[in-house]
């Protein structure tokens, strides 16, 4: 006997139950709203939906009254549909975040004080503060590491991975990683 997350895998390797799932995260659905979302007969949607059923991820909802039957979601289900959001809001908002602190980051290095150094008769620029460690010896200054500038296009790389990663997964076109 299989344990309940190998049925509930098992269910969801159907490109079509994958998307009776995704359209009933949206709200209630009759088999024939489904039959024709999907552009299958309706006896096929009504097979899928029962091995969601078996799954655990589907229930039938019979309204007294009504002559028509409902399908919907479960707990369990919708967790596997909120999974999905989850992950595409952490890499959205990973994105966001790492091009916002990027920015700050570059604002940051560009707006430091820059010092003229005289070197052997050579004019540099330092962006960031040199320190003469020689005495009157010119030769002898060392630069600070510009952590500023590593952290801005850290971040920037960071960000492109993300949209990268999302570009991806929209080309195939199931959002999923």
């Amino acid at each position: 006997m299989l344990n309940e997350d190998e049925e509930v895998l098992k269910s969801l390797v159907s490109d079509t139950r994958r998307e009776i799932v995704k359209i009933l995260s949206e709200g209630d659905r009759t088999p024939s709203d489904l039959s024709r979302m999907l552009d299958k007969s309706k006896s096929t949607i009504v097979e899928h939906l029962e091995k969601l059923i078996n799954a655990g991820l589907v229930e039938k909802i019979e309204r007294p009254g009504y002559k028509w039957v409902f399908y919907s979601l479960t707990k369990k289900g919708e967790s596997y549909v909120s999974k999905k959001d989850q992950r595409l809001v952490i890499i959205l908002s990973t994105v966001f975040l790492s091009i916002i602190g990027g920015v700050f980051s570059m604002i940051g290095y560009l707006t430091q004080p820059s010092y003229r150094m005289a070197i052997n008769d050579k004019t540099l620029e330092a962006p960031e503060l040199v320190t003469n460690v020689g005495g009157g010896n010119a030769d002898a200054m060392i630069s600070a590491t510009p952590w500023f500038l590593y952290l801005s296009i850290g971040l920037f790389v960071i960000a492109l991975i993300g949209i990268f990663v999302l570009i991806m997964m929209k080309r195939k076109k199931n959002w999923e990683i």
